[in-house]
């Protein structure tokens, strides 16, 4: 079957249970919802400037789309299909990629050269992870116990930021004070077996401090793979050769 779809379609994604695409069309600023049993359009939705990745949670509720113009990620609910809230990420956001349990949703940043992970629960970016590669493009997740330099945001919600596999010490070196860590239920032994006091000492400043994730806690590695600038030629070729502009 061919089914007709948006303006220049680019990325596509199926729902767990493959009774839906998800097509993102480029040039029309738009995503078309495909009916695998009868291979039609059944609905349109429209998200940011330029949709490239797209991505269904792992329970399918929600699809996230990332806006390659708009720098932001568009989050669908599946059962509407409509747009339910717009992520700020990073420059010229392309692939998108969801944590095993959903928790979490990962987006390489071409320009910006990191990838932002996203809280699902509140869809806000609580961290970002610095690539050592140029132009970051499609991602995937993968269990590992493999450090990542990580830059976290000091003002997110704690609990959100331990689950997502920072430790103790990481978030204490990148800005957020013992006071914070209390707060969110982490206990005295806790704090010493990571080796911060009760007192905290004086704690660095949060924003731009960077953070390792321990193998211990880390549960993750971003398979990002780099696209070459040879790669870059290559597809905006591609696209000249189908009336891409």
């Amino acid at each position: 079957a061919t089914v007709p779809v948006g303006s220049l379609p680019f990325g596509v994604s199926f729902s767990p249970d493959g009774s839906t695409a998800y097509v993102t069309n480029f040039g029309s600023n738009n995503v078309s919802v495909i009916d695998m049993a009868t291979n039609t359009v059944k609905d349109t939705v429209p998200v940011g400037t330029g949709p490239h990745g797209v991505s269904f949670s792992p329970d399918g509720s929600t699809a996230y789309v990332t806006n390659h113009y708009s720098g932001n990620v568009s989050v669908i609910d599946t059962a509407t299909n409509t747009v339910v809230a717009t992520v700020p990420v990073g420059s010229l956001p392309f692939g998108v990629s969801f944590s095993p349990d959903g928790r979490f949703a990962y987006v390489a940043n071409m320009v910006s050269n990191n990838v932002s992970v996203i809280d699902t629960a509140t869809n806000t970016v609580v961290g970002t992870i610095l690539t050592t590669g140029s132009t970051p493009t499609f991602i995937d997740i993968q269990f590992s116990g493999y450090p990542l330099s990580v830059y976290v945001d000091a003002g997110a919600p704690v609990n959100a930021l331990i689950d997502a596999g920072f430790g103790l010490m990481d978030l204490f070196l990148a800005g957020v004070t013992v006071d914070k860590l209390v707060a969110a239920g982490v206990t005295e032994q806790q704090l010493a077996d990571a080796g911060i006091t009760s007192s905290g000492g004086e704690t660095a400043s949060s924003g731009g401090v960077p953070a390792v994730p321990s193998s211990a806690t880390w549960g993750l590695i971003i398979l990002v793979l780099i696209l070459t600038a040879s790669g870059m030629c290559r597809m905006r070729q591609q696209r000249q050769d189908t009336g891409a502009t």
